[in-house]
């Protein structure tokens, strides 16, 4: 299967990116386009909803689409947002991952993919900008992998977030009022054939100014040592870059 053609979408508003779609037309991509736009739908209706409410326009929301994979056996999408509204007074900034089999339509399987060892057996789950509920994996073996590769690539024993990580396996979720595990936001990386994990948890904010957007890929060989299939690792051996246009600099 070759890899997948494009098409970019108009932006739905200023600063607000639409998905680029699947340009072809066969009933695994039919699939495909129907489930991105009902994903789509819940952020518009609350970006709408915020404008009414507020009286401003949309300078206050920004959005970001990458494609970080285009076939030829997976379609990865990586979205950057933020807004100010009347039930996120704040500044909020979110970023979630959304990644499709082109084998069959539906969304990855990181469970069927991916060795329980590495992964887990289930999602954590948490609310975004647009109060939609995403998922994020929690395993001790990820974080692992994650520390030795932050830590190898920050080349910096002296980093805060370094230190962070190195001495803690969870932190205090204001949201819940709980001890919680660290959770990480995966998604595929054609440009450096891997796999992409961020730290998606509110660490407190000294560490965050040291941690920034804590992420890191996982190689091919990294994966292999840690039980990836073959297939799996030979979908990403075999992904193809994507046009400079469809992709941002800060998913790579």
């Amino acid at each position: 299967m070759p890899s997948l053609k494009l098409k970019a979408q108009p932006d739905f508003a200023k600063n607000i990116n639409n998905f680029p779609l699947p340009a072809e037309n066969n009933a695994v991509l039919d699939k495909i386009r129907k489930d991105i736009i009902l994903n789509d739908k819940t952020f518009k209706e609350s970006l709408l909803s915020c404008r009414e409410e507020s009286g401003t326009d949309a300078d206050n929301w920004f959005r970001n689409i990458s494609v970080t994979m285009a076939g030829p056996r997976y379609l990865s999408y990586v979205v950057f947002e933020n807004s100010t509204c009347e039930w996120a007074p704040e500044f909020e900034y979110n970023q979630y991952s959304l990644v499709y089999d082109l084998k069959t339509g539906e969304r990855m399987d990181w469970f069927a993919v991916l060795p329980k060892n590495l992964i887990g057996n289930k999602p954590q789950n948490y609310k975004t900008t647009d109060r939609s509920i995403r998922s994020t994996q929690s395993t001790l073996k990820i974080l692992a992998l994650f520390k030795t590769q932050y830590i190898k690539q920050m080349d910096d024993t002296e980093n805060e977030c370094c230190d962070c990580l190195n001495i803690r396996t969870n932190y205090w979720d204001k949201q819940s009022k709980k001890i919680a595990p660290f959770s990480f936001l995966l998604w595929l990386n054609a440009k450096e054939h891997s796999l992409t994990l961020v730290l998606q948890d509110n660490l407190p904010a000294h560490e965050m100014r040291e941690c920034g957007t804590a992420s890191v890929n996982v190689t091919l060989n990294m994966l292999k040592q840690n039980g990836v299939s073959r297939d799996f690792l030979n979908a990403l051996k075999n992904a193809t870059a994507v046009p400079e246009k469809f992709r941002n600099a800060a998913a790579d």
